[in-house]
């Protein structure tokens, strides 16, 4: 009597040509695949194990399932298509709202749309969403992160191939080229104080080197000021403490107001 038809095998693709057959632990006897390509037969495979059959293309086949006495356990068609896999990249917005983006991209540019669910592991209820794919795809979510941190997690998950993608990435600030404008600080008539603020400064962290004798000072929200004992003039600098460029300018103290 011939063996029930019941479902005793799964499968997954593995990229980028791969397609994995796992025989229940469940099923007591060995198993065949026939792989749909010119490959034939698998060598038996046991309970509980796998066997793994790399495809030349990509493309749709038809696998088939047998049982020892070739009792048809499964026959169905497989589509592999090419892996897409997420890429990382993070923008900087404030020092502690990070803009991050998920891009995905293919061996193939024709790919279909794909199925990826992303835990953006922020702690909001929305945290995990689902999200159609093809190359050149970008997710974005803004995350609230603290000062100082310098990574951040996040999993993709393909839901077609059931892979996972954690990943934990560095928090990179972008290049940034200091520059800054000079200002009188109004409320010293004597002319002796000055109000540095950076351009385009976001949560990077500055300081400013005043050329006297002085420490330097660290910018808070992209300003700092500073007062000059003696005139002359003074070459003032802004330096990226993160290790970037510094700039430079002259100013002559007493500074008239509205210099720069």
């Amino acid at each position: 009597m011939g063996e029930p038809m019941i479902e005793v095998y799964s499968w997954r693709p593995i990229p980028p040509r791969g397609l994995r057959v796992t025989v229940s632990a469940d099923y007591d006897k060995t198993a065949y695949v026939y792989w749909g390509d010119n490959t034939g037969r698998s060598n038996p495979i046991q309970p509980g194990k796998s066997h793994t059959n790399t495809y030349a293309e990509v493309g749709t086949y038809r696998i088939r399932v047998l049982s020892p006495y070739g009792d048809v356990l499964g026959d169905e068609s497989v589509t592999l298509r090419p892996a897409i896999s997420p890429l990382f990249a993070f923008a900087q917005g404030p020092e502690t709202n990070w803009l991050v983006e998920v891009r995905f991209f293919a061996e193939e540019d024709d790919l279909p749309l794909a199925r990826f669910r992303i835990d953006w592991r922020d702690g909001k209820p929305d945290s995990v969403r689902d999200y159609w794919a093809v190359p050149g795809t970008t997710a974005r979510r803004p995350i609230p992160l603290s000062a100082g941190v310098d990574h951040h997690t996040v999993i993709v998950r393909d839901l077609v191939s059931k892979q996972g993608y954690p990943v934990s990435i560095p928090l990179t600030l972008p290049s940034y080229d200091p520059d800054f404008t000079l200002t009188a600080d109004g409320s010293d008539p004597t002319g002796r104080s000055v109000v540095l603020t950076a351009t385009d400064a976001g949560g990077r962290e500055l300081d400013a080197y005043w050329g006297d004798a002085s420490v330097a000072t660290r910018l808070t929200s992209g300003q700092a000021r500073h007062t000059f004992h003696e005139v002359g003039t003074y070459l003032v600098q802004l330096a990226d403490v993160s290790g970037g460029a510094t700039a430079g300018k002259s100013v002559t103290i007493p500074i008239e107001e509205g210099s720069s």
